[in-house]
């Protein structure tokens, strides 16, 4: 597996996809993997600076309310169809598969986000982090594409001060994804002191021994290697965060 610097792999437990919440109110379609909204589950707080892990999937054109909340840090990353976001920093900016925004939830109703696309659907992960400090008020964009994190690891944010691919955040998280094709490996080091989150979003792998496939998690306890062992195309994302 090319265990380097590390010499064990990074304890974890699988989440499978059952045990996900699923909402469906209405015409969105939600994954909530901690405890959000309505959906309160003590023993699904997040892990680290990670307190939400959302799979959205919304109809063409939908135009959702924003979501309020001080103090947080989001990460968007689109998985398919389009998202435009207009507030008092950035008007109109359109993101496509592979992109990814960083922004500051808002605590009054001044952001619109919305699908451009009249007859798409618009797939997104939606993942909010507890900030180090007061949060960076501005929106950051980055668009990348499958060639960027085809068998690698693509770095979609990162701390402030960091150097790297991706936005910045404002606490001590960084986001990868990958697309692994079939009996391809992908590796990445949890320092001392870390942990996170991994997702397969589709396809099949073992990480770190444990078979996953699509929809299924796991989360990452402790410092170590996680290896991505790709058995099928596979567009997994793991946030690594300080414990």
């Amino acid at each position: 597996m090319g265990i380097h610097e590390v010499d064990r792999l990074a304890p974890v437990i699988v989440r499978r996809d059952v045990e996900i919440h699923r909402d469906s109110a209405g015409p969105y379609h939600t994954r909530m993997h901690f405890s959000f909204g309505d959906y309160q589950d003590p023993a699904q707080m997040g892990i680290g600076a990670l307190r939400v892990f959302n799979h959205r999937l919304l109809p063409p054109a939908a135009r959702p309310s924003p979501e309020l909340h001080a103090h947080a840090v989001r990460v968007t990353w689109v998985i398919a169809g389009a998202l435009v976001h207009r507030d008092r920093n950035l008007d109109g900016g359109r993101l496509d598969p592979g992109g990814v925004q960083r922004s500051t939830l808002p605590s009054s109703p001044e952001a619109l986000e919305w699908n451009p696309l009249p007859a798409d659907p618009l797939e997104l992960l939606d993942i909010w982090l507890h900030p180090r400090r007061e949060p960076t008020r501005m929106v950051e964009q980055r668009q990348y594409h499958l060639d960027d994190r085809r068998n690698r690891w693509l770095q979609l944010a990162r701390p402030h001060g960091v150097a790297g691919t991706g936005v910045a955040v404002d606490t001590d998280v960084s986001i990868l994804a990958s697309h692994v094709e079939p009996g391809v490996s992908v590796e990445h080091a949890i320092r001392a002191g870390g942990g996170g989150y991994a997702y397969v979003i589709s396809g099949a792998a073992d990480l770190n021994d444990q078979l996953l496939r699509t929809g299924d998690a796991a989360l990452i306890t402790g410092s170590g290697w996680v290896v991505v062992d790709a058995r099928e195309h596979t567009e997994v994302v793991v946030v690594d965060t300080a414990l």
